[in-house]
């Protein structure tokens, strides 16, 4: 049995050699997918003989629908550019891929490794991933940016031992900005699906992150660390719809003239 590891990229010059390197002995071919890099992210991997193809980035769904379709083995195992297999992990891949991938879908352990430290608590881990499956019975889909595999119905995924190592942001600035950022894509794929703004959606979403990551996960128990993530995601949440109203009113008022 063979597996295709398929990576979407962008400027990931720091992380993508460890990224390639950790699923190497897993993997059949690797299929980088790149956004057109602006750093030496093409020349790493190139030196590293995979399978390199560069497409303008659209979205985040259909850039990694795009990148399976390319896979040339019926089994994937999909990561991003900042993350990498651990070595019990890769163990446990291979043990299914030499059993014949018994089941149709993985789940993966991610273990984010975030403004130096390893985050254990809160929505952040456990924090499992279907990242390993039969190309034909699953898909990736969502509301970008959150993507997520699809699998068919019937389909139980089963978990792995090992983590997938995550690693996230060096700075709270550099998480701050991707807050905005991907506060300004949900409110934008909300308008798109025609979902209506509702106040109390968000003042409550943001309380309720707090009470269920923060609390009930023990987000607190990662220290600072944890606050910072839980302020963030509790802003990410406000912010979207804070959008989305905003972009509501525009085309609402678009559409009156």
């Amino acid at each position: 049995m063979k597996l295709s590891t398929i990576i979407i990229t962008y400027n990931e010059a720091q992380n993508i050699e460890r990224c390639i390197r950790s699923v190497q002995k897993v993997s059949d071919e690797v299929v980088i997918l790149d956004s057109f890099s602006t750093d030496r992210t093409p020349d790493i991997c190139r030196s590293l003989g995979v399978r390199f193809e560069q497409r303008v980035y659209r979205n985040q769904i259909d850039q990694k629908n795009h990148v399976l379709a390319l896979a040339a083995h019926d089994h994937v195992l999909s990561l991003d550019g900042d993350e990498a297999l651990s070595e019990e992990l890769a163990d446990s891949i291979l043990h299914e891929k030499e059993n014949g991938f018994p089941n149709h879908a993985y789940l993966l352990n991610r273990l984010s490794f975030y403004c130096g430290k390893w985050i254990r608590h809160g929505d952040w881990y456990p924090d499992w991933k279907l990242r390993l499956w039969n190309k034909h019975r699953a898909n990736w889909g969502g509301v970008n940016p959150h993507d997520k595999v699809f699998p068919e119905k019937g389909i139980n995924p089963q978990k792995l031992n090992g983590d997938l190592f995550h690693f996230t942001f060096a700075t709270y600035s550099e998480h701050e900005n991707q807050v905005k950022k991907y506060a300004e894509i949900s409110a934008a794929s909300y308008l798109s699906r025609r979902r209506k703004f509702a106040l109390f959606r968000m003042i409550l979403s943001p309380i309720a992150c707090l009470v269920k990551s923060y609390l009930f996960k023990g987000g607190f128990l990662d220290g600072q660390h944890g606050w910072q993530i839980i302020k963030l995601a509790m802003m990410e949440k406000y912010l979207k719809y804070k959008r989305l109203r905003q972009l509501q009113k525009e085309d609402t008022n678009r559409r009156a003239f």
